[in-house]
């Protein structure tokens, strides 16, 4: 169970971070003066929590599949 707990904090803890770098992209882009940064952080949030969940089927399935 300590396991389940520790994998999904550092889950959690990837999703955060990348959308730290998600909203400082979009913040850079609005700086730069570059027209409509929002849909940066839209997609950008999209497509990593995407990518997040990508990863934890993958894991899933992976830790399925091996004999313990």
């Amino acid at each position: 169970m300590f396991r389940f707990f520790a994998a999904l904090f550092l889950v959690a803890l990837e999703w955060l971070l990348g959308m730290v770098v998600v909203v400082a992209a979009s913040q850079v882009a609005m700086w730069a003066g570059m027209p409509s940064p929002e849909w940066i952080s839209v997609w950008g949030a999209i497509a990593w929590t995407f990518f997040i969940l990508w990863q934890v089927a993958c894991g899933l399935r992976r830790s399925l599949r091996s004999p313990k």
